[in-house]
């Protein structure tokens, strides 16, 4: 047989089985070993990646993954299984997305899929598809979890069965049928919009980074306010980000340049901003750029014993980036201290989410007035 379409192998007759397996759902704990080794962000979401595409592999089995690379020439051409199943993991890792995602969504289309029809699923008619979609669909939303009440279940199925046809699998999802088992759906909650950081927390921020005694607290106060606030970055991106010494201004302002790897458009970002804000220039930020020069990150990983993800308890810096988890726990520690008092409530009342520095400087201009200076 050639290059694996839905036609030929329905005409074919020939019938493919996923491998049960892998459904199961096994929970493996990182070893330490494991996060010593994910120092960037960026290899956060690499692991992320070939954690997702390794699973989808183990879906497959072997006869239809020669299918899916070229059939029986494929196999005369490349003798060797394991340079297939390489090939294969290599065709899943290109269609991943930046963190897996797209291989999870498709994993899970197929897990729907086989539990719907375990004796006949693969080649899979349109109209299976649809029932498959359909079904999880309505058990979304008979369970009504989530914060849009099962209602994005639907979508995200459909999704899964388009990703998993343009990867090679014999899924018959591009059609209208297909698209009818997924119609927009109305949202059971209003959307969510990152909220404006107001300029005290601006001014909260500075004079902690004065204030706080030497520690691993001052540090991260101090990386936040170069790169989260002063930035304008959002915090996705400020987990890319490290801070170096950018030289200085002609009146001889210390310029303290900030680098993300890639921003969401995928080109990297070099950010160039004065030491200094509300209260004034920062004396303390040729010390602060010394003593984080070395590092590939600007928020350390830290450990907190009986405080996990709060560095307000922080005993220790561990060598790698944070997670995007105990950044935000942490950052809402912070802002909880005095003077600044910003419990979790009132980030959940000003709606302040990690993309909400990247759009506060133009609405408080926009508060100001109109003829207000950028900065």
């Amino acid at each position: 047989m050639g290059e694996l379409t839905f036609e030929s192998a329905l005409k074919s007759g020939t019938s493919f089985a996923l491998n049960p397996d892998a459904f199961v759902r096994r929970r493996r704990r990182m070893t330490e070993a494991d996060k010593a080794a994910l120092v960037t962000h960026d290899d956060v979401l690499e692991y992320k990646r070939e954690g997702a595409a390794d699973w989808l592999v183990s879906c497959v089995p072997a006869d239809l993954r020669d299918l899916m690379l070229g059939g029986d020439r494929a196999i005369a051409q490349c003798p060797d299984p394991a340079e297939r199943d390489a090939a294969l993991r290599e065709l899943f890792m290109s269609r991943a997305g930046p963190d897996g995602s797209a291989c999870g969504k498709v994993r899970r289309f197929l897990e729907a899929l086989y539990e719907a029809s375990p004796a006949d699923h693969l080649p899979a008619s349109r109209l299976l598809v649809n029932r498959v979609i359909v079904r999880e669909g309505v058990r979304a939303l008979t369970a009504a979890k989530g914060s849009q009440g099962g209602a994005t279940v639907a979508g995200s199925m459909r999704a899964g069965a388009i990703a998993a046809y343009n990867m090679g699998f014999p899924v018959e999802a591009a059609n209208l049928l297909v698209d009818a088992a997924a119609p927009p759906a109305k949202k059971r909650t209003r959307d969510r919009r990152a909220g404006s950081i107001p300029i005290k927390w601006y001014a909260a921020f500075d004079h902690w980074a004065r204030a706080l005694p030497p520690g691993i607290l001052r540090i991260w106060v101090r990386s936040v306010l170069i790169a989260w606030l002063s930035s304008r970055l959002r915090l996705v991106d400020v987990l890319r980000s490290y801070i170096r010494h950018g030289g200085y201004a002609p009146d001889g302002s210390l310029i303290i340049q900030v680098i993300a790897k890639f921003s969401k458009d995928g080109h990297p970002i070099d950010i160039y901003i004065r030491a200094g804000g509300p209260l004034g220039d920062w004396e303390w930020a040729e010390e602060h750029i010394q003593q984080v020069q070395t590092w590939k990150y600007c928020l350390p990983a830290f450990e907190a014993p009986g405080h996990a993800g709060d560095v307000t308890y922080a005993t220790r810096i561990l060598p790698r980036v944070v997670s995007r988890q105990h950044a935000m726990s942490s950052l809402i520690a912070i802002t909880s201290m005095a003077p600044l008092s910003a419990t979790k409530e009132v980030w959940a009342e000003l709606t302040v989410s990690g993309h909400s520095a990247h759009g506060s400087p133009s609405d408080m201009a926009a508060v100001i007035g109109m003829h207000a200076p950028p900065t």
